[in-house]
């Protein structure tokens, strides 16, 4: 399946998990379009300042992949600086939340698969 990026929906949410401001979410494929455990394949913009807020992943992992722009996402250890190229993966119950501390937009791609 071929999608061009102008087919895709974009919709933005306020306060993502309780986060500040909003994130702009680019789906890229829908859970019904793809054929393992995936219920989420989006990109995710926050402009400076805005984040997703705390959350936990139980019975499944998500992988962040860092495109552009920088941030800090903090997991059990406490935060951690990202940049263009960096990755986190989240599961088996951890939580996690990031936030744009730059200047730029943070765009990242997000993917939730499901145990």
């Amino acid at each position: 399946m071929i999608r061009k990026a102008n087919e895709m929906d974009q919709h933005v949410r306020p306060h993502m998990r309780g986060g500040m401001g909003q994130a702009v979410l680019t789906t890229l494929f829908t859970a019904e379009e793809v054929t393992c455990n995936a219920r989420m394949c989006t990109l995710i913009t926050l402009q400076p300042g805005c984040s997703i807020g705390r959350h936990e992943h139980l019975h499944e992992d998500e992988i962040y992949y860092i495109l552009s722009g920088s941030g800090t996402v903090e997991e059990g250890d406490g935060p951690v600086q990202l940049d263009a190229g960096d990755a986190v993966l989240t599961g088996n119950g951890q939580r996690h939340a990031i936030v744009n501390t730059g200047t730029q937009p943070l765009v990242l791609f997000a993917i939730v698969v499901t145990y």
